[in-house]
């Protein structure tokens, strides 16, 4: 059999049939009506005095606000175990990955060595190629003014 239970209007506990108060405010006669049930007269009084039901210690609302007597359980999510795969970074191949790890320091000095030698020898090829460039340039350049100067001096002393 079911009983039919209402809940309290301040505290939210459970009235049973034949037990709790009805408290029907006279607002407006040509409204509907709200109709406000209370467990015993003390919930009916602090309700009239508008007092806030989450601020009662013993309410139901109060409980749920400070968490009180509420025991979750919380279920332990699975992880997967995370596999540690090695592959190819930045179009660097693995095997030069795994190369370079396992190089010794002394192997390590040597090849910066070497690539420093490198690039001096390459900034030294260089500043010649610019220095032999700038040459033929400047010979260009005197052989092409000494011509206009020859030119323009023929015009000049006609």
């Amino acid at each position: 059999m079911v009983v039919k239970t209402d809940t309290c209007a301040l505290s939210g506990n459970k009235i049973y049939p034949g037990h709790g108060i009805y408290y029907v405010p006279t607002v407006a006669t040509s409204s509907t009506r709200p109709i406000y049930g209370f467990i015993s007269r003390r919930c009916k009084g602090y309700f009239l005095k508008d007092k806030n039901p989450r601020d009662i210690a013993w309410t139901v609302l109060y409980r749920k606000k400070h968490k009180k007597g509420h025991v979750t359980t919380f279920k332990k999510r699975k992880h997967r175990k995370k596999v540690a795969n090695t592959r190819s970074v930045g179009g660097v191949t693995l095997e030069f990955i795994l190369a370079q790890k396992k190089q010794t320091e002394d192997q390590r000095k040597k090849i910066r060595a070497e690539k420093a030698k490198a690039a001096r020898q390459l900034k030294e090829e260089k500043k010649k190629l610019r220095k032999s460039q700038k040459k033929t340039k400047n010979t260009q350049n005197r052989k092409g003014q000494q011509k206009a100067g020859k030119q323009k001096r023929a015009v000049k002393r006609v």
